[in-house]
């Protein structure tokens, strides 16, 4: 799990609402740009992290919080920098999970909804770059995603 993960309160609200394609695809503008936030705090969050470490600091789910008075200037202000980054990604989160996405994974930009197509509930599965959502998966944690096109295959059998 990632330090962002580990750090960050994510308990999306809307995690028993199901969602249609069209509801999904609906909401994509607005996550892609939520999205595209998170990739790149995530790319500070991690060169903030990597100068903290060559900074021989050792870094904890706490250190951002109780450590600041006892660190060196450079330190504090990668320190402050990364409780900023941490908040905004959290709003970021909040932001997808008020659309019901659910971030799969940040360093990829995977997005789920719990979905329904035809009468099969499902995970609908979205990544950065894609058009739509075009994509499905077993449960949220699965890591394998499933073109929409073999579902609906499968079920016309």
């Amino acid at each position: 799990m990632s330090f962002i993960m580990k750090n960050i309160e994510y308990s999306p609200e809307q995690e028993h609402k199901t969602f249609t394609l069209i509801e999904v695809n609906n909401v994509l503008p607005e996550v892609e740009e939520c999205v595209y936030r998170l990739m790149q705090m995530n790319a500070q969050v991690n060169q903030i992290i990597n100068k903290l470490k060559h900074a021989d600091m050792v870094l904890s789910d706490s250190i951002i919080m109780d450590n600041l008075r006892h660190q060196d200037e450079d330190s504090i202000n990668n320190l402050s920098s990364l409780k900023v980054l941490l908040s905004a990604i959290q709003d970021e989160l909040n932001n997808i999970a008020t659309n019901g996405g659910i971030v799969n994974n940040i360093d990829d930009g995977i997005v789920n909804w719990h979905g329904i197509i035809g009468e099969n509930p499902t995970i609908l599965s979205w990544k950065l770059g894609e058009k739509s959502v075009s994509y499905w998966q077993k449960s949220i944690k699965c890591k394998k995603r499933v073109a929409i096109d073999e579902l609906e295959t499968s079920n016309a059998s």
